[in-house]
């Protein structure tokens, strides 16, 4: 009986990512068989991509074998925006954005540094809704509420 071994066949996929307000252009090779969905996770450039469209010819699809598609689009998933609130205290909120990976979680009651200043994190608002207990990874995270935290030092 003879074995006969096949190696599957591979095909260069253009991908564009997003990263910010830029696009660039990259070529991917990938097994011809291979099934891409939108919300896969490529590696693209030794980074995270999350695929965000697929084009199938002229139409957009959600999911495409890798021998039909046209054009893959993604945007950079090494870090993602995480929006927080921050309550200075006196009516003022000033709002800042912090770039983490996707699966660092931020906790309600957790005392976190943003940007130089201690905060209490007391709300996250994900897509399900705002949250005042638990912990969300920030993929999940839509905007944190936090208030600034005044050290007191003793005598």
């Amino acid at each position: 009986m003879r074995v006969i071994e096949r190696t599957p066949r591979v095909i260069d996929v253009k991908v564009i990512v997003s990263r910010g307000s830029r696009s660039v252009t990259k070529t991917l090779s990938l097994p011809a068989e291979d099934m891409i969905a939108v919300g896969d996770i490529l590696i693209v450039d030794s980074r995270r991509v999350k695929v965000t469209s697929i084009s199938q010819g002229e139409q957009r699809v959600d999911t495409a074998q890798v021998s039909d598609l046209s054009t893959v689009w993604g945007v950079d998933y090494e870090s993602v925006p995480v929006h927080i609130s921050i309550n200075k205290g006196s009516g003022t909120t000033i709002s800042e954005t912090v770039y983490v990976p996707p699966e660092e979680e931020f906790e309600v009651d957790a005392i976190e540094e943003i940007k130089g200043k201690k905060v209490l994190i007391y709300a996250i608002r994900t897509g399900g809704g705002t949250m005042k207990s638990g912990s969300y990874p920030a993929e999940e995270i839509v905007r944190i509420y936090a208030k600034c935290i005044r050290e007191k030092w003793g005598r």
